[in-house]
Formats: structure tokens, sequence, C-alpha cells
């Protein structure tokens, strides 16, 4: 059996973490009582949803009582044309590595979001945060609250999950948000007990849109040898199994491939096994940087995740977009200079699988060099997605009735609401 171990220091600090959340359960609910029964262990702290927030509610109602899969209310088409570019929408997939900085060194992710025009701004953000400060019980709360007042004109919080120094946050468009189902979430831990210290492990989410199911799936890897990241996604594809996803034997290699939309993506921790790599690095960034595109396929035929995952060991059919960013860790903090002793590396990822790979393509994949406050840079990809389903017919390919989808499921127990 692997257990967290660490020193007596680390020991005493946990004991005290542990301790702080369980007295959290007994403090007066923030959100409605209805939350209370999200997470496993009856506490309110870790999980938020939309489903709670009388805002939403109100506007729920207003919606006509036609409901397809999941309890999924049914636009009407002119709502359709309003929301949708075609049958598409775009999604962000944002992942951090804030290297337990406080929220009030947390302002530039604020500042980033908030100067997006409103109509550029993807439908669907989804978040992702590894090594949150275990000081600071109520961090996820004001984390929320920062990026929630870039975002409040055009979005709604659809929901967050907190897990020990590990965050999801999905922003969903208001008008969209009303037709997504109550969100199913998992945690799985690498190790047989998780550490509240750099928790290693991966928070799921599942829910309906529209037509289509998604699955974001926020990680952060064991570092060390490869085998160990190999060893971490084996366990975690097998043991994320969302209720809400159809059983079928059409994918059987993991559950989740079930759904229409997978996203990967967080810490992977994968490393470039090159020495001289910091050298080249520094080398083409001093030519070309902000002048042309920099081509990184010079490291990446050493990037760990690319080796494993052309043998066929690791994310089997999992597709990611082309890097054309430097490697986003080791950084002095501060600053944009690569740590001396370390190789830099493309430890943060994102990731994606689709039922139909024509159903969605990548638009952008970069970090945000500018943002220095932590010793990863920050990375996202944005997508195009599909989410009305497709069907053939003798008058050619034409888009299904919202109303003709398939059988509505039930939604799982540990809804986020």
């Amino acid at each position: 059996m692997e257990i967290w171990t660490g020193s007596l220091t680390e020991i005493l600090l946990s004991l005290a973490y542990y301790r702080r959340m369980k007295n959290m359960d007994s403090e007066e609910p923030r959100a409605p009582s209805r939350l209370s029964i999200v997470s496993r262990n009856s506490s309110n702290a870790d999980c938020h949803s939309q489903f709670s927030e009388e805002e939403f509610q109100r506007d729920l109602h207003k919606k006509p009582n036609v409901v397809g899969p999941g309890g999924v209310p049914l636009p009407r088409q002119a709502e359709l044309n309003a929301m949708l570019d075609g049958d598409q929408i775009t999604v962000m997939c944002f992942t951090w590595n804030i290297a337990a900085k406080p929220v009030s060194g947390l302002n530039s992710l604020s500042e980033l979001f908030a100067k997006v025009p409103h109509d550029e701004r993807q439908d669907v953000i989804a978040i992702a945060l590894q090594e949150l400060p275990t000081s600071t019980i109520r961090f996820h709360n004001d984390m929320v609250a920062i990026v929630q007042k870039a975002l409040d004109d055009t979005h709604r919080v659809y929901c967050w999950v907190r897990k020990w120094s590990q965050m999801v946050l999905i922003f969903i468009r208001k008008k969209l948000s009303l037709y997504a189902s109550y969100p199913e979430y998992q945690f799985v831990a690498t190790k047989t007990l998780a550490s509240p210290f750099r928790t290693k492990g991966a928070i799921g989410v599942c829910f309906r849109l529209l037509q289509t199911t998604c699955v974001f799936i926020a990680c952060h890897l064991t570092h060390g040898k490869v085998k160990k990241r190999i060893s971490d996604y084996a366990k975690l594809s097998k043991l994320f199994d969302f209720r809400m996803l159809k059983t079928s034997s059409e994918v059987p290699d993991t559950p989740m491939k079930q759904a229409d939309f997978l996203f990967w993506f967080g810490d992977l921790n994968f490393r470039i096994q090159r020495k001289d790599a910091a050298e080249i690095i520094k080398s083409e960034l001093e030519e070309k940087l902000f002048k042309e595109k920099i081509n990184f396929d010079f490291l990446l035929h050493h990037d760990e995740l690319t080796v494993e995952k052309t043998k066929g060991l690791i994310f089997h059919g999992f597709r990611e977009g082309i890097i054309t960013f430097p490697p986003t860790h080791k950084f002095y903090r501060n600053t944009n200079q690569f740590v001396s002793n370390r190789i830099p590396s493309y430890t943060d990822r994102v990731l994606y699988w689709s039922r139909d790979p024509s159903a969605i393509y990548p638009i952008r994949y970069d970090c945000v060099w500018a943002l220095t406050v932590s010793d990863h840079k920050p990375v996202y990809c944005t997508f195009k997605m599909r989410v009305l389903r497709k069907r053939n017919d003798a008058s050619g390919s034409v888009y299904t009735n919202l109303t003709s989808s398939n059988s509505a499921t039930s939604p799982s127990a540990k809804s986020c609401y």
C-alpha cells in the first residue's frame, strides 16, 4: 500500500489542516442547505454550483417546461441561433500551478480575464489550479470571487470544486448555462492517502450541455520517474466513472470515453530529458522571441509525454494542440528566467478527446508569458466544439431536433447543487 509520508512538521501541519476542514462542517452554511449533499463528508466547503443560486433558479423557471436528456431545458430555435455559432460553441481550458501564492498575489489572473472583450470570451471557461495555499482554508471562496468579478458581466459560476491543494472552476455564459445539467464530480487521489500539500490526483466534472456530454479532468500528477505518471494516468482513467454517462461497449478502455468530449488538463509533471535544453531555449528566445513564431519540435522529441504517448502507453486517442511556446516550468519567481539547475519542461498541458474527431478542433494553444508570480506559467487552449448532434437521412446531413434526443439519464448522487 502506498501512503503519503513527510517530515514531522508536514505531518503536524497536515493533522491541523484535516482538523480545520472537519470543523468547517459544523459552520453555518454560506450557501443554501441543498449544497450540503454534494460531498461525501457532508461538508459545504468544497463544492458549489449555479443550481443553489436564487438568480439562476429564477431565470430557469422562466423557461418552457420541456426538458431533454439529463433534465436539461430545451431551447427554441431563436434562442439557439442567438447562443451558438451555427452548431458550435467555444471552450477554454486554463491551467496554472500557482505555487501556494495567496489570493492577493493572483489579481493578475482576474485582470487577464477582465481585459478580454465580452464578445471574444469563450462560452465555457474551465480553470484548473494546483498547489493552492493550504494555510488559507477559505482561499477557494476568495479565488472564485476575484475571477467571478472579472467575468460577471457575461458568465455564471457554473460550478467549482476544491480538493485539498487542487481546484477547478467552470464558468458558462449566462444564457447558455440555462441549458446545462446538474454537474457531477469525483476526486481521485493517486495515493491511498491524499496529502493536503501538493495533492496528487484529479478532480473530474461531468455535465450535459444541450445535446452533448462533457467531462473536464483537472489534475496534478506525480513528479519523479515517468513510470509514476503512467501509473497515475492508468489509475485515474479507470476510476473516474460518472453515472450521467450512458453504459455502452463502444469504447471499453475507459468509462470516461462514453462522454462526447473529454478534456484533461493540469500540471501533468512530464519533463524534458535533454540536459542542454536551457541553453538552447535561451538562444532561441533571444534570437526570435517577439519576432517570429518559434518551433519547439527539437525539445518535444525529448518530452516524456510526447514519447510515451507515441509508444501508446498513455493518453491513447487523446490529441493536443501544436506547441509553439517555450517550456512553462521552472522559473525563478517574478522573473522570466529559468531556474539554472533544472531542465525547463512542458509540465502544464491541455489534452482533449472526442467521440467524433471532427466535432472539435483547437483554436489557440499558448502560455501566458507575462505572469511571473509562480514558478510555472499558465497554459490555456481554446476550442470550437459542436454541441448539436448530427444524423444522416435521405435529405443529407442535418442536425437532430433537440426534442428527439436520446432518453434522459439520471444525475449522480454527487451532483454539485
